[in-house]
């Protein structure tokens, strides 16, 4: 017969986990001392309905206040839990009479799916109904599962943090940190809710203790995740014999790891916007239970977030969310933290004005900003919602939910974002998930057929570990910004480095964006250069003869993407397509992706080659000016727009890089003058 949990027994509980001389366990330690185990447990449960501390987030005892009651609350999903219909990254399972808590029912294979089934989340939707509507079917759901769970889950001690395993880690903080907790309280007044089950949940809990303060992952937002949870144990049930210990260790690694896990520029080390959100949120998560519960963290623990919610600020897009770099989903809304931020730090009227759209505060003191470790160039004109914006990511291969993009960027104009890329999808073994985290997915280049493939280098070196950041060239004035990468790791299966690749951007605030690749080979053959670029809406017309290209919105702002070397060059626009690859998808949520127009600009080339393009957004309604280029010496353009504006552009290369670079901006409204960049 297998094993079933938990794995404590009676005996080892009271007398080797539990604190007997802790205030208000005299009763428990007289059974204990005579042997008796039931009379100790009905005394536990005594203890557990009657002290005062610690707190939770709500009184238990306000199930009994009539106000707590909801009319014509919805309890369809909570009826579904209550059925044995549970769901898991957005796909549900019907488990019938029987759960079967390593189930994987999906197809493609989403190696999320059955850890995140075991994070109980659905279970707070039980409690939720309950209090909502006093029905003790919901009540009883809660109590079959998690004996279900308690009992078909011993904890393990080997081999624990495979994906098939109920015990891997992160799973456990999760259910620590506020999915167990919530429905404890919830449920503890409930008749349902019998002295058996919860004191197999509470033995449980200090299973979830001893599992988490062992060998606790290395680093990331596992980490700080099972910290977060065994903080929440300790401070929960402090008659556990660990408990002191286990609270000094969980917050003393949680203060280690703003230090630790964050760069200097504030961003979280594994590059990805949404998950600096959730390391934050679980660092700072223990100081309001701390607080709730008059618990000391470490000296400095709230003063060293600043710099942490100070990076949202730095980053943000003008619509208020958070730009897709790795994984990380689009709509992600950044307001939220500034407020928690501004709750901390009340000095940052800055917070405060991009939380409230301007309406209160005082505006930020910069606009664009170079980020030196996480290797971001954010350039903005302005903090009004019709600013332009645009994130250029020349940075390091993350420690984790790295994509292969650098050298990418997305563009924001007038309202709304115009220039994408693939975003976030769901972590199974699809070939939507294979393209989101392509080279191809982002606005980047393809040489020979060949994407870049760092993943295969298992290029883990963030910057910090070198202890200064990077060297790259930052320009930020009134007139323009202008930053710099290259990519030298190799493309395809082989790492090929016969041809490197450098980009400028050249961000002109009065205009748009000019973008410079140089591609350098190492040889004399000619090379095929492929650059992807993904716009926002879902069409776009493409002039065969200039290869210009604007997107089609309309009620939205637009794209106009101008090639300035148009001689020899083809270009394509695909949306949706599936075969002979993937290209032209945004994912949404989940597993859903919507089509976007993505233009392919193709050509071949000897020797070193400049490819340069100019980035116009037009406001929302506006006529889309024509353009025509001009070549007007070596390295020399000038292009020209029907609605009286012109460019003029010269630049010089060296050693594979933009060394000189000059424009001149003609407008028949504003005064010009030649400016030299570089």
């Amino acid at each position: 017969m297998a094993s079933q949990g938990p794995v404590t027994n009676d005996k080892k509980f009271f007398e080797e986990y539990l604190n007997l001389d802790y205030p208000g366990l005299e009763e428990v330690k007289m059974a204990v001392a005579e042997n008796d185990y039931p009379q100790a447990r009905v005394s536990y449960i005594r203890y557990l309905k009657t002290r005062t501390m610690p707190r939770w987030f709500f009184d238990w005892h306000d199930y009994n206040n009539p106000t707590v009651r909801k009319d014509k609350y919805d309890t369809s999903y909570a009826d579904q839990v209550a059925r044995n219909i549970l769901t898991s990254v957005g796909i549900s399972h019907d488990f019938g009479s029987n759960i079967d808590w390593k189930l994987n029912p999906t197809k493609p294979y989403n190696r999320e799916w059955m850890c995140q089934l075991n994070r109980h989340w659905f279970w707070t939707k039980l409690g939720d109904a309950y209090w909502a509507t006093g029905d003790e079917k919901y009540a009883q759901a809660f109590v079959r599962q998690i004996k279900d769970w308690i009992q078909k889950n011993p904890r393990q001690a080997k081999d624990y943090n495979a994906d098939t395993s109920t015990w891997r880690k992160i799973e456990c903080g999760i259910r620590m940190l506020g999915n167990w907790p919530n429905c404890f309280y919830r449920f503890i007044g409930s008749p349902s809710f019998d002295d058996e089950t919860m004191l197999m949940m509470v033995k449980s809990f200090h299973e979830h203790g001893e599992h988490l303060y062992n060998k606790p992952t290395n680093q990331g937002n596992w980490l700080v995740l099972e910290m977060n949870g065994l903080y929440h144990v300790a401070v929960l049930f402090p008659e556990f014999k660990e408990s002191s210990v286990w609270e000094k260790f969980s917050a003393e690694k949680l203060f280690e790891e703003q230090r630790r896990q964050f760069y200097p520029d504030g961003a979280q080390k594994e590059l990805a916007p949404g998950y600096h959100g959730l390391a934050l949120d679980n660092i700072q998560a223990i100081y309001p239970l701390a607080k709730l519960n008059d618990r000391q963290l470490p000296n400095g623990f709230v003063r060293g977030l600043e710099n942490l919610y100070t990076y949202f600020l730095k980053i943000m897009m003008p619509d208020g969310t958070l730009p897709a770099l790795n994984d990380t989903r689009w709509s992600i809304d950044v307001r939220p933290y500034l407020v928690k931020g501004y709750s901390y730090f009340p000095k940052h009227e800055d917070f405060l004005y991009a939380s409230t759209k301007g309406e209160q505060g005082e505006s930020p003191l910069f606009t664009s900003v170079w980020m030196p470790w996480a290797g971001w160039y954010i350039m903005r004109s302005g903090w009004d919602s019709n600013a332009l914006y645009s994130a250029f990511d020349v940075g390091p291969y993350s420690i984790s939910h790295s994509h292969e993009d650098k050298l990418s960027f997305v563009l924001y104009g007038y309202g709304n974002r115009i220039l994408t890329e693939g975003g976030q999808y769901t972590y199974d073994e699809s070939e939507m998930r294979k393209y989101i985290i392509s080279s191809r997915a982002h606005n980047n280049v393809r040489v020979d057929g060949k994407e870049q493939n760092r993943v295969k280098l298992r290029k883990r070196e963030y910057v910090a570990e070198n202890k200064v950041p990077m060297k790259n060239l930052w320009i930020s004035n009134k007139n323009f910004d202008y930053g710099e990468g290259w990519y030298d790791e190799g493309f395809g299966d082989e790492c090929d480095t016969t041809v490197k690749q450098s980009r400028s951007l050249l961000f002109i605030k009065n205009l748009g964006w000019l973008m410079f690749d140089v591609f350098s080979p190492t040889d004399v053959k000619a090379h095929t250069y492929e650059s992807f670029f993904h716009l926002t809406s879902m069409v776009a017309d493409l002039d065969s003869i200039s290869c210009v290209v604007v997107s089609k919105e309309t009620d939205k702002a637009t794209l106009m993407i101008i090639p300035l070397k148009q001689k020899e060059l083809s270009a394509e626009v695909v949306s949706g397509q599936e075969t002979p690859e993937y290209q032209g998808w945004e994912h949404i949520t989940d597993y859903k992706v919507r089509p976007v127009a993505t233009t392919t600009y193709k050509r071949q080339a000897k020797g070193e080659w400049v490819e340069p393009y100019l980035f116009i957004p037009n406001r929302p309604g506006a006529k889309t000016p024509t353009a025509t280029v001009k070549k007007t010496g070596e390295n020399r353009f000038v292009i020209i727009l029907s609605n009286g504006k012109s460019l003029n552009v010269s630049y010089a290369t060296r050693k594979g890089r933009i060394y000189k670079l000059e424009y001149l901006l003609n407008d028949k409204l504003e005064k010009s003058r030649k400016i030299t960049v570089l």
